[in-house]
């Protein structure tokens, strides 16, 4: 995976008035790519935590990781 230094963080509440699914009004912030891998920012609106593309995608990744089949080991 390729990201620039700089990362688009958005609140994906669906309640928030300016969560990313409020196209007319949705905000973010603009932060480092590590600062968003390590630090939580949070929306000002809601409270909820912003998340970046690459953050979502490592969710993602683990979500799929966490609910795949896996087939019984037998010994």
């Amino acid at each position: 995976m390729n990201y620039p230094d700089y990362v688009n963080c958005y609140c994906f509440n669906p309640c928030c008035s300016v969560s990313i699914f409020n196209a007319l009004t949705f905000s973010g912030i603009k932060t480092t790519l590590v600062k968003a891998l390590v630090e939580e920012a949070s929306c000002s609106v809601c409270g909820e935590e912003y998340i970046s593309k690459p953050v979502l995608e490592i969710k993602l990744f683990v979500y799929e990781s966490l609910h795949t089949a896996t087939e019984e080991i037998t010994a």
